[in-house]
C-alpha cells in the first residue's frame, strides 16, 4: 500500500509501545515472548472453527503485506466470488520470529495461531447478533483454520489503513483545517460557521481537496463511540482501543478493529474481567484502577475512549504521556511513575483545538471515580450535538437510525461527476458469513453492479487510494 495513504498498524504498528505484565514494563523487543505465558489448553491444532467461516484456500490470493505487528502480519488479498474478485485484509501468523531454534519457532507460531483463534471467536460472537455486526466494527468475512500454511482470518479491507497513520499523514501534509475561532479575549470558542455563513456551504470543496476539519475529527469520534457501545451491548471488552486499532475506509467510515486482547464477559461477572498474569496490556490507555488491580470493566473502557479522543485531536503525533514522561521512557520505571502521576490527579494535556464541550467530556472520562465517567451513549450524544453545531450541512449522520455509510457521497458513485473513487468490498451487510455470500444468487441488475464494482476494485485499488493522502 502507498505509504502516504497509511498502512495497517497491527498490534501497535511500528511504534515503540509500553505494555504492562504484572508490575513490569515491557518494550517492543521483549513483548513477543512474554505476551502468552498463560497455558494453552491441549486440543487439536488444526480443527475447523466453524463451517460458517471456513473458506476454500484456492479462492484467496495474497497481494502484499500492509501491516506488521507483534503477533501477526496483515496482507491485502483478493477473494474470488461468483461475482468477481474483492479486496480483503488477511491476518496471518508472522512468517519470521525471533526464535533461537526450530522448536521455539514452532511454539511461537502455535501461540500466534491460538491468538487468531481467540480473535475469531470474538468476531463470531459479535456477528451472531440479529444485525450481523455493526457498521463501525470490523467485519469478519472468513477464515482458513485447517491448513498450517494457510492459517488466517479474512476481514473487510479498509483502503486508508489505520487511523493513526492517516492522521499523522494529514498533519504532516498540512491538510487540517481548524474550524474553531477564538474571540479577542481568547476565553470563548466559536465555530467558523457562526462567523462565516459560507463556510458550511464549502464543505464539499474542502473534502475534494483532501482536507480534514474539526468536524471530521468529531465524526471519527462519534463513530468510534458507536462501535464501542455495540461491543458493550455484546458484553465484549476491547481492552486495547486506540487510534492504531481503528481502520478507515474511503468513505470515511471507521471500523473498530484488532480484538487480540478482547474478552467476553457475562452479566454474572459484575461486568468485570481479571487480566491474567503474563498478558501484555497497553498501560498508556488503561484506567488507573486497572493499572493497580488488573481488573477491567466497562467503566475502564470509558477511560480508554478518553485517551482515543485525545489522540484524534493530537493527530497521533506522539504516544500518550510521551511528553510528560520523556525521561522515563526507557529507564524501566515508566509504569510506577505513570500510576503515581495519574493517582496524584494529573492528566494528559488537552490541546486548544478541542471544542470546549469535548474537553469537558474528556475530563469526565478521566474521572478517578469510575462511576462518574460518562457512558458511550452519553458520549455519542455530546459529540453528535457538537458536530451539528460545527457543520450542520456536512452530511454527517448523527442519528443512530441513519446509515453511517452515507457520510461522504462525493466519494461514492451516485451520479456525482466530481469523484471517480469506488467503495471497495461492498459486501451486503445483512449477510453474516462468507458461505451465505458464496451461495447467494443475486438479481441480474445487482450482479452487473457488483461485477462492475469488483472488477474496478481489482484493477484500480492503488489509484483509488489518493483520497487517503
Amino acid at each position: 500500500m502507498n505509504e502516504e495513504c497509511g498502512e495497517y498498524s497491527t498490534d501497535g504498528g511500528e511504534k515503540e509501545e509500553d505494555y504492562m505484565s504484572g508490575s513490569e514494563t515491557l518494550s517492543k523487543d521483549t513483548l513477543e515472548y512474554l505476551s502468552y505465558d498463560a497455558p494453552i489448553p491441549d486440543r487439536l491444532e488444526y480443527e475447523a472453527i466453524g463451517e460458517n467461516f471456513e473458506i476454500d484456500p484456492n479462492t484467496l490470493t495474497l497481494v502484499e503485506v500492509i501491516g506488521k505487528g507483534y503477533f501477526s502480519d496483515v496482507h491485502m488479498g483478493m477473494l474470488s466470488l461468483p461475482t468477481g474478485k474483492v479486496p480483503v485484509a488477511v491476518k496471518k501468523p508472522q512468517t519470521e520470529t525471533r526464535a533461537m531454534n526450530a522448536a521455539e519457532s514452532a511454539a511461537i507460531l502455535k501461540r500466534q495461531r491460538q491468538a487468531l483463534k481467540d480473535e475469531l471467536s470474538i468476531f463470531a460472537h459479535l456477528q451472531s447478533s440479529s444485525t450481523g455486526g455493526h457498521e463501525n466494527v470490523l467485519k469478519l468475512l472468513g477464515a482458513i483454520t485447517t491448513i498450517r500454511s494457510n492459517f488466517c482470518l479474512l476481514t473487510e479491507y479498509c483502503e486508508c489503513g489505520s487511523m493513526d497513520r492517516f492522521l499523522q499523514t494529514k498533519w504532516k501534509n498540512g491538510a487540517f483545517e481548524d474550524e474553531l475561532v477564538f474571540e479577542e479575549n481568547d476565553s470563548e470558542q466559536v465555530w467558523k460557521i457562526q462567523r462565516d455563513s459560507k463556510w458550511g456551504e464549502d464543505f464539499r470543496t474542502r473534502r475534494e481537496k483532501g482536507l480534514i476539519t474539526t468536524s471530521d475529527l468529531l465524526w471519527f469520534a462519534l463513530q468510534i463511540a458507536r462501535g464501542m457501545q455495540f461491543l458493550a451491548t455484546m458484553n465484549v471488552m476491547h481492552r486495547d482501543i486506540a487510534v492504531r486499532n481503528v481502520l478507515l475506509k474511503l468513505d470515511f467510515t471507521l471500523k473498530v478493529a484488532d480484538f487480540g486482547l478482547s474478552k467476553k464477559f457475562k452479566e454474572s461477572d459484575d461486568a468485570h474481567y481479571l487480566g491474567k498474569e503474563g498478558t501484555a496490556l497497553p498501560i498508556r490507555y488503561i484506567a488507573p484502577e486497572t493499572l493497580k488491580s488488573r481488573r477491567f470493566s466497562i467503566t475502564s473502557e470509558y477511560w480508554s475512549f478518553g485517551v482515543v479522543l485525545w489522540e484524534l485531536f493530537t493527530f497521533a503525533e506522539k504516544q500518550p504521556y510521551s511528553v510528560e514522561f520523556d525521561s522515563y521512557e526507557n529507564n524501566g520505571h515508566f509504569y510506577e511513575f505513570l500510576v503515581q502521576y495519574i493517582s496524584s490527579g494529573h492528566r494528559l494535556l488537552i490541546p486548544n483545538n478541542v471544542p470546549q464541550q469535548i474537553k469537558s467530556l474528556i475530563s469526565r472520562l478521566w474521572d478517578f471515580d469510575p462511576k462518574r465517567r460518562p457512558s458511550f451513549q452519553e458520549c455519542k450524544k455530546v459529540i453528535g450535538q457538537e458536530l451539528m453545531q460545527s457543520c450542520p450541512n456536512g452530511g454527517y449522520q448523527t442519528d443512530d437510525a441513519a446509515i453511517v455509510g452515507t457520510y461522504l457521497d462525493i466519494l461514492t458513485i451516485r451520479g456525482d461527476n466530481t469523484s471517480n473513487h469506488f467503495n471497495l468490498a461492498n459486501i451486503d451487510s445483512d449477510q453474516t458469513d462468507l458461505t451465505e455470500i458464496l451461495n447467494t444468487k443475486v438479481a441480474p441488475d445487482q450482479q452487473n453492479r457488483k461485477e462492475r464494482s469488483t472488477l474496478a476494485a481489482s484493477a484500480s485499488v492503488s489509484a483509488s487510494l489518493s483520497t487517503c493522502v
